[in-house]
């Protein structure tokens, strides 16, 4: 999967390689751990909008079935 752009001005897309939006989460938290996005079942290429939020580094937990994986991304 990619995220891009990153950094990006609060605004960028999460695309799945391979694609099973069932069981698919994607959270999104401050590092605070304040969760500010959350959706389930996602699209294939999700567009994501934090651009209400401080500029900063987030966390980008994606999590589908039992597997989990965490991103970084920038907001300036």
């Amino acid at each position: 999967m990619k995220i891009y752009p990153n950094p990006s001005d609060g605004i960028f897309t999460i695309y799945f390689n391979s694609f099973e939006n069932e069981n698919t989460r994607v959270e999104i938290f401050s590092l605070r751990g304040e969760k500010i996005y959350n959706i389930s079942n996602p699209e294939m290429e999700e567009v994501i909008n934090i651009t209400d939020y401080t500029n900063g580094i987030y966390l980008v937990k994606i999590t589908t079935n039992d597997e989990t994986e965490t991103f970084k991304i920038i907001k300036k």
